[in-house]
């Protein structure tokens, strides 16, 4: 089994039981030159827990509330500006330019602290009624207890209904010739489902998939490829 840059959980699922469902967080703030926590992002969680982002979204707010485009300690109303509303024109930023760093610097972390940026392209806000260009941002994550999250490469058992499993050194990637292994069993009659977070298999020189992720079940083989690559869009693997 070759894998990459990889972030993705599994669950075991007893029958008549719920699996453990995480309730996600959120941090908003508003684009700004002053010194105010509120030009930050900044999700927060407990001792020995993680974070991962759940999305992100870039967002207008509404003209009639008069907020700044560009707040300042002398000129800035967190309230109105700088907190989620529902009548904000808001637009998802998946894990790419931008966005990737983003998802990446914070996903799999303790701390992290991101500055509201305006953000120009892909804008699909009305200019009569919302600011331009966007200048808010919503941030929702999860809180993830750190003793659930291992590596593939740990060879430490682990034993529980839920399991988040990365790469070494994440977020740095797996370089091309490495292989890792772990392996995962359930009680009879329970089954295993497992959800990707992030993967971002890598292409050779030539364009063509040279990492892949194998999903063994049985006599079964589930063969993952740079196709799933997922942005930190949330995907169902089985």
């Amino acid at each position: 089994m070759v894998t990459t840059t990889q972030l993705f959980r599994l669950i075991w699922i007893v029958p008549r039981a719920n699996p453990l469902i995480w309730t996600p967080k959120q941090t908003s703030g508003c684009f700004g030159t002053g010194s105010s926590d509120f030009d930050f992002l900044n999700p927060e969680c407990q001792p020995g827990e993680i974070i991962a982002l759940k999305d992100f979204y870039a967002g207008s707010k509404s003209t009639y509330l008069s907020c700044p485009s560009e707040s300042t300690d002398l000129n800035r109303n967190h309230s109105k500006s700088c907190t989620y509303a529902e009548d904000d024109c808001q637009f998802h930023l998946d894990g790419q330019g931008k966005g990737l760093r983003i998802y990446t610097n914070c996903t799999g972390t303790t701390d992290c602290t991101v500055r509201v940026d305006r953000i120009k392209a892909g804008r699909p806000c009305d200019v009569l009624t919302h600011l331009t260009p966007a200048n808010s941002m919503l941030m929702n994550y999860y809180c993830i207890p750190e003793n659930l999250h291992q590596s593939v490469s740990d060879q430490s058992v682990f034993n529980g209904s839920t399991l988040y499993l990365y790469n070494n050194k994440y977020p740095k990637v797996v370089h091309l010739d490495s292989n890792h292994a772990c392996s995962v069993s359930a009680p009879c009659g329970s089954e295993i489902t497992a959800t990707a977070l992030y993967i971002r298999l890598q292409y050779n020189a030539g364009g063509s998939c040279a990492q892949h992720l194998l999903l063994q079940d049985g006599e079964s083989t589930l063969a993952i490829d740079c196709a799933f690559n997922n942005n930190f869009v949330v995907k169902s693997v089985f």
